[in-house]
């Protein structure tokens, strides 16, 4: 017990120390019922670590205070919520239920703010691939992180009207946009009843969290847009066309089936471009049209919201959907692809957007 408490606060500080912002979720070292446990078990220290990552990826992509602080308070209150486990027959799988609950919340959060401006689908999400044999509990989860993300928007949102509202005779922006909020959830529930009533939908359970789901995400989304976000690389292919192209036109030499799977801004208006071949994935480095570096990487290292787009160039007579099987976590049933053509950079292809979510 001893060395794996010791082995636990090791690991956290490496990845305190791997990643800027990043906050330890339990605490492996004070007297804390959950934290022991969490600690003390692999399978639950592996699930916290996860966690953990994700937290730093959500407020590290958050652009106001208000809005990291409100992330970082809510989930310290979620922490204080595991001790409600101990009551529990078998606590683990209590908890395990609670942290990937916890980490579904966060990583829709990371691809509202982080990824591409589409939100994920819950009914389709929910009825692909293997997820179509926990469809219901899927749905449930998917509301619940919807929910979530919600309830954290709308409260910085709230926050940011009460802050710039000066007027102390004038109404009170906060105050109107909680019941705003009240409004929109009432709103949603009979929404997603009527329309549950038509012959057109099934009034199954599922149909109607699906509906709910949805709503909260739109909703959701227009909040982000108030509350400010930098567009996804995949929203902006104008800007990084010319870079794309260098990088494709330096590679397509050596590899086949190139595709762009992410890209990252650096320092000084360097870009780190990360592309997928036929024999490997790449990172190319490129200021316009210059390529300073191009070097193996692997595409498992864990680099948060890669593959939740992919830039496919043209290639022959072969359609895009030939090249999305690719070895990313993400299936490429989960992709929607729609053309893409920056005529000043000479590129053209295809935009791929994943509408699935990690965790779901």
């Amino acid at each position: 017990m001893k060395a794996d408490r010791v082995l636990c606060i090791l690991i956290v500080s490496l990845c305190l120390f791997a990643v800027p912002g990043m906050a330890q979720t339990v605490d492996c070292v004070a007297d804390d019922w959950a934290g022991d446990r969490i600690c003390a078990d692999p399978d639950l220290r592996d699930l916290d670590q996860r966690l953990a990552s994700r937290l730093a990826q959500v407020i590290g992509a958050t652009r106001k205070k208000t809005l990291g602080g409100l992330i970082q308070t809510a989930q310290e209150d979620w922490i204080a919520t595991l001790d409600t486990c101990r009551g529990a027959a078998d606590p683990k799988p209590c908890l395990t239920r609670r942290i990937e609950r916890r980490l579904d919340a966060l990583t829709l959060l990371w691809r509202l703010m982080a990824g591409p401006s589409l939100p994920p689908d819950p009914a389709r999400t929910c009825t692909s691939g293997e997820r179509a044999k926990r469809k219901e509990a899927c749905l449930d989860s998917f509301l619940a992180a919807a929910d979530v993300g919600y309830s954290l928007f709308a409260e910085a949102f709230e926050l940011s009207l009460a802050t710039v509202n000066i007027q102390a005779t004038g109404p009170d922006g906060g105050a109107s946009a909680n019941k705003a909020a009240e409004a929109f959830r009432d709103y949603r529930t009979a929404a997603c009843a009527v329309r549950a009533l038509s012959p057109m939908v099934g009034a199954a359970k599922g149909s109607i969290v699906a509906c709910e789901a949805a709503l909260t995400l739109r909703e959701t989304t227009d909040l982000i847009a108030l509350t400010g976000r930098d567009p996804h690389w995949s929203e902006n292919l104008r800007e990084h066309a010319p870079s794309i192209r260098a990088c494709l036109d330096r590679l397509r030499d050596h590899d086949v089936e190139l595709r762009v799977i992410d890209i990252r801004q650096r320092e000084e208006g360097e870009r780190s471009i990360r592309i997928l071949g036929s024999r490997g994935g790449y990172d190319c480095a490129a200021i316009g049209e210059t390529v300073s570096s191009i070097e193996p990487a692997s595409i498992k290292d864990g680099r948060a919201g890669a593959g939740d787009a992919i830039f496919v160039p043209v290639a022959g007579t072969r359609a895009p959907d030939d090249l999305l099987a690719t070895p990313l976590s993400a299936e490429a049933a989960c992709y929607d692809v729609s053309a893409a053509i920056v005529a000043p950079a000479r590129l053209s292809g295809w935009i791929a957007t994943s509408r699935c979510a990690d965790g779901f």
